[in-house]
């Protein structure tokens, strides 16, 4: 995803997310033992949570890399934090994860994407620079 959110530095914020939850979903569609392993993950909470002690540090400051920019090219407003922002971010990116593995039956559907790009569009509607409250 780091390399993602390096190549796509003319994008939004929002896009480059949107162009990283699609590479998520394909890497997915094309390897289903990525959906095992994080299907295991979710079974086996302890093991969840050791992983991501180990790797939310650099998830986190992806995301915050990302916020960070997007403040400093006037996409998002003043106020918002970088580090909550990353913590909320990968927060409902794992609670939604959860809930559409539950719903679907660990297979990606169309809903599944527009689930991922609905939560996305919130977070950009949320965020975004507006000259009103700025």
């Amino acid at each position: 995803m780091t390399g993602i959110e390096i190549s796509h530095r003319e994008l939004s914020v929002f896009e480059t997310l949107r162009v990283m939850v699609e590479a998520g979903i394909k890497m997915a569609e094309e390897d289903p033992r990525f959906l095992k392993i994080s299907d295991s993950l979710v079974a086996n909470k302890p093991l969840m949570d050791e992983v991501l002690i180990e790797y939310a540090p650099s998830s986190d400051d992806l995301i915050i890399s990302l916020i960070r920019r997007g403040k400093n090219n006037g996409e998002l407003a003043d106020w918002v934090d970088p580090e909550l922002s990353a913590k909320l971010i990968t927060a409902f990116m794992l609670s939604l994860s959860e809930m559409i593995r539950s719903s679907s039956n660990g297979k990606i559907t169309d809903e599944t994407r527009e689930k991922y790009l609905s939560l996305i569009n919130l977070l950009e509607y949320g965020m975004k620079r507006r000259e009103d409250y700025d």
